[in-house]
């Protein structure tokens, strides 16, 4: 067999030839017998696959831009993360040990009042390939970070109740009262705090709707400290949230070890929108110093890369 063309095509009698890939060979089931067919099939599929390279496209782990000043509004420092809050002592910082994101009710001398924090940062600004609408994205996108707050009993997002969310994807309009997306909430009404995955609209005080619920050994929590990963297929439309329990002494790296599946469902409900904002939020009422943390943010996206033929050499015996 000699090379005639680039392209690799097979062609039965009376039909037209089908086209596997970019080649240097033609073949023809009439001049050649089963054996060489094969070879040239597994040399096709052998070289012609697929992969996913997988892109950071946004990490912080709070270990730069520090300070023990509570921040009360606008930048934290030359950060990328912004502060807006309700309540005239609520603040944030990036501490500096540990080296961790604190959101707290009790920033300044000012009086304990009923309110929240939204520390955010624009997704707009992540690296490529990461797309704003989730549904554009090339391939999977993971959202990992630490969450904890300090309430045995968190009871839920309700003015004047402690409640800790980290918001994957919302709307830049996202606050108490206004904006919609996807968060992971801890806090509720009742003896039983699960982590759970939501859908939030009229903002995160409004209507969540949860679509995974932490369950079997991971279905309560209070003051632990958490590993959290989320992952969204854009292909389908699926959510998938992991959790890791690591104790009450300090975070672990979420992106390291193993995290326990909590279940996959499809929503696509604002997945074709829009929500350029990522943000930790806290909010609470006037008990003294009631912080929540946050550390080892990371979203990555994959993306598919694929094998290109350049061409090869079949032998017939």
């Amino acid at each position: 067999m000699t090379p005639t063309h680039p392209s690799l095509s097979i062609q039965a009698k009376d039909r037209a030839p089908f086209i596997f890939s970019r080649s240097v060979l033609s073949f023809r089931k009439s001049r050649a017998p089963l054996r060489s067919f094969l070879l040239v099939l597994f040399c096709v599929l052998g070289l012609g696959s697929r992969s996913e390279a997988q892109t950071t496209v946004f990490t912080d782990d709070f270990n730069s831009d520090q300070s023990v000043t509570f921040t009360t509004s606008g930048t934290i420092g030359a950060s990328v993360w912004s502060v807006a809050r309700s309540g005239a002592d609520f603040g944030a910082r990036r501490n500096t040990s540990p080296a961790q994101l604190e959101l707290t009710n009790d920033a300044s001398a000012n009086a304990n009042a009923n309110g929240w924090v939204l520390v955010n940062t624009p997704s707009s600004s992540f690296a490529g390939p990461y797309n704003t609408t989730l549904n554009s994205n090339p391939g999977l996108v993971t959202w990992t970070f630490n969450m904890r707050q300090v309430r045995g009993d968190p009871a839920g997002f309700g003015s004047g109740s402690y409640g800790v969310a980290f918001i994957l994807a919302g709307t830049s309009n996202t606050n108490n009262n206004s904006g919609s997306g996807y968060a992971v909430m801890l806090g509720q009404s009742g003896a039983t705090d699960p982590i759970r995955l939501t859908r939030y609209s009229s903002g995160i005080q409004g209507t969540a709707t949860d679509i995974i619920i932490s369950n079997g050994g991971l279905s309560d929590f209070g003051v632990e400290y958490l590993s959290i990963k989320v992952t969204y297929t854009p292909a389908t439309d699926t959510w998938e949230l992991f959790l890791r329990n690591d104790g009450n002494t300090a975070f672990a790296d979420p992106a390291a070890g193993s995290l326990t599946s909590q279940g996959a469902v499809v929503d696509n409900t604002n997945t074709g929108t829009s929500l350029p904002l990522m943000g930790a939020w806290w909010q609470g009422s006037t008990t003294n110093n009631q912080p929540a943390f946050f550390d080892n943010t990371t979203v990555t996206v994959d993306e598919p890369t694929s094998v290109k033929l350049t061409g090869f050499t079949a032998i017939q015996n």
